[in-house]
């Protein structure tokens, strides 16, 4: 209770800092709003911007700026329907500066009587039959009975020409476009008749590619549209991003100029420099789990014409080492379907286990739409390992798996929705080239929510293992619990069974979850409370660790940082508290 009491102590001192420096402000004008509800008093805040105006005494300033007033006060209401609304406005001026207090009378909100959308492919003769349009239409911010609300009236105008643009309809037009207002009966009548007119289609399409570095019939293959197909910008978009994501290209102009349209075809021209060729990075950082590390990395971006690249990377610290190499292969469609080569050496030693394991496989990854991944794969693992007191064993293990990952974000960085799937299953069997035979899956979900001013970001990690004697499995297949992304509080894989002697073997189980709050209340720091619980098991999760804790978050360009303080509860065998500091993306 004592760890609890000390975390509180420290959560209230660090957010009350917090609030007071955001309070150290300077002297403004103050405006009171009597009257309206909140919708309306917000938007006469924002037509009348008051807390950027001077503390200035100039009355000839004042009474200019007071005479526009009431103008101010009734388009801020008329704008959200209030057309009979009455104010009583009053300066006051004080020794520090000015303050305007405004009494509301809003009256009656007019409400949208009549609402007539024709969306129209030739007015008056043709219906627009595009499913875009259908789903635009439906999701309108405009409904009979409904208050007259000025700003959802022009969004659906905008809304409508920015689709058209998107889906190729040049000459879309308004036929005709209205608010009527009756103020004697208080009530709106809205109509709007569209016409999007002709469709238009992608035209020639135009590859120049620098140097011819790579094959433009390999190049191709990046583009998911043809000549005669009608024309959508969201395609331009993925292709930019596709070309951006695979590494090889430097620059990657990709226009379609509408003014050159002919018979409604719009070219596009492609035009592609290369990068270097060879990539070398180095780099170096700390975590709790790992200690100090440095990271050496080589890329060679195109191997051939073909596009076939190589990557290896160096990992060093004092708890894991490792070294990878990756050959990658793209297949019909480069984007999306990649065959890897892969091998790679890993040595990792820690207060439960050590190990080293050489590893050699294939996979392939395919995209089957824009948040589903599926990866197939076949590796062969050699590792030698100790596991507490057990002697030292050699295990080799063939190895086919499969993983299926959805992924969805508005962000990379500091995303305020979003969600992360994965499910790996895998196994080996003593009948094709492995020592031991097992089955593991093991699902994963992260999810991020809005919350107030600030997110939710929850974290829930399984794992199974269908074998009997865990004491057979290598350490590196094995499942513990504990660590900056596990149950923090605790040091790295310090969780799992125990044999005789009280130390950790590790389980066939693993059972972890996590519930986070952050608020970030400047562009590149924020601070967070969170709670984790869980523990790696055999049979029966009966031995749950909890723990509870705040942290400050640095969100550089590449992930954010994670600095936490955690302490361990109803354990009285863990330490009063626990230091974590990572690296890494939210989902």
């Amino acid at each position: 209770m004592s760890r609890l009491c000390g975390l509180f102590r420290f959560s209230v001192t660090l957010l009350t800092l917090l609030w007071f420096g955001s309070a150290l402000a300077a002297v403004q004008p103050e405006l009171d709003i009597d009257g309206a509800d909140a919708k309306l008093e917000e938007n006469i805040r924002t037509y009348l911007n008051v807390e950027d105006r001077s503390c200035e005494r100039n009355q000839g300033r004042q009474r200019l700026w007071f005479a526009e007033l009431n103008t101010q006060l009734r388009n801020a209401a008329e704008a959200l329907g209030y057309y009979r609304a009455s104010f009583t406005p009053t300066v006051i001026n004080n020794n520090k500066c000015w303050e305007l207090t405004i009494d509301v009378i809003p009256g009656e909100q007019m409400k949208i009587a009549v609402l007539d959308i024709q969306l129209w492919r030739i007015a008056d003769s043709e219906k627009l039959i595009d499913p875009e349009f259908d789903a635009l239409l439906k999701n309108f911010p405009l409904h009979v009975g409904d208050p007259v609300n000025h700003a959802n009236y022009e969004f659906v105008k905008s809304e409508l020409l920015t689709l058209s643009a998107q889906r190729g309809y040049l000459n879309a037009r308004f036929v005709k476009n209205e608010l009527r207002i009756d103020i004697e009966k208080n009530q709106a009548s809205i109509t709007i008749v569209y016409e999007a007119g002709a469709r238009a289609y992608f035209g020639d399409i135009t590859l120049e590619i620098q140097n011819n570095f790579l094959d433009e019939d390999f190049v191709r293959r990046f583009i998911k549209f043809k000549k005669g197909d009608y024309f959508e910008a969201e395609k331009l978009i993925d292709l930019r991003r596709n070309l951006s994501n695979a590494r090889y290209f430097n620059t990657m102009n990709v226009t379609a100029p509408t003014e050159q349209v002919v018979d409604q075809f719009i070219p596009v021209n492609i035009k592609l420099s290369p990068r270097a060729r060879n990539n070398y990075s180095v780099g170096a950082g700390i975590a709790t789990d790992t200690g100090v590390r440095g990271k050496l990395g080589y890329d060679r971006y195109w191997l051939n014409k073909q596009g076939h690249q190589f990557s290896s990377e160096l990992l060093l610290s004092k708890v894991l080492s490792e070294i990878n190499g990756v050959y990658k292969i793209p297949l019909e469609d480069p984007s999306d379907d990649i065959f890897n080569i892969k091998a790679g050496f890993q040595t990792q030693n820690t207060d439960t286990e050590e190990h080293q394991t050489y590893s050699l496989g294939v996979d392939w990854t395919n995209r089957r739409h824009d948040t589903l991944l599926v990866t197939r794969s076949i590796s062969f693992q050699r590792e030698t390992y100790i596991v507490a007191d057990q002697e030292e064993r050699n295990v080799d293990l063939l190895m086919p798996g499969i993983n299926w990952t959805w992924s969805e974000s508005l962000s990379s960085l500091y995303p305020k929705r979003g969600h992360y799937f994965s499910l790996d299953v895998r196994g080996a069997h003593e009948d094709f080239l492995s020592d031991v035979s097992f089955f593991e899956v093991r699902p994963n979900a992260r999810i991020i929510r809005p919350l107030l001013a600030g997110r939710i970001l929850g974290r829930l990690t399984l794992g199974a293992i269908s074998i009997e004697d865990v004491n057979a499995l290598p350490a590196s297949i094995r499942f513990y619990a504990g660590g900056d992304s596990s149950v923090r509080g605790y040091a790295y894989q310090s969780l799992g069974p125990l044999n005789d002697e009280g130390e950790i073997i590790g389980g066939k189980n693993l059972a972890t979850a996590s519930l986070e709050y952050d608020w970030r209340f400047v562009e590149t720091w924020g601070v967070a409370v969170f709670t984790d619980a869980g523990n790696a098991f055999n049979e029966e999760l009966v031995d749950v660790k909890k723990s509870v804790g705040v942290g400050v978050r640095w969100y550089t360009v590449i992930a954010p940082v994670r600095l936490d303080i955690a302490f361990p509860y109803d354990d009285p065998s863990a330490s009063d508290y626990r230091i974590h500091l990572s690296l890494g993306v939210d989902l």
